[in-house]
């Protein structure tokens, strides 16, 4: 439930934040990297689904490769 809301709140944050520029990274760039991010987060979490479904044999391991 915690990451559902941490979700929500990430999505509000990057409709809110993305137009922002840092000193290091231009406003396309920290867009990218937030809406990177989120689709790791949504990826983990349909992993947690699956997991407490028990639609993929038992592993420690996420399918998701993060580069």
């Amino acid at each position: 439930m915690k990451k559902i809301a941490l979700i929500c709140l990430s999505v509000t944050g990057l409709f809110l934040a993305v137009g922002c520029e840092t000193p290091v990274y231009s406003a396309k760039e920290r867009g990218d990297n937030i809406a990177r991010n989120m689709g790791l987060e949504w990826q983990m979490v349909q992993d947690d689904v699956d997991h407490v479904l028990l639609l993929r044999p038992v592993s420690v391991l996420t399918r998701w490769n993060v580069r």
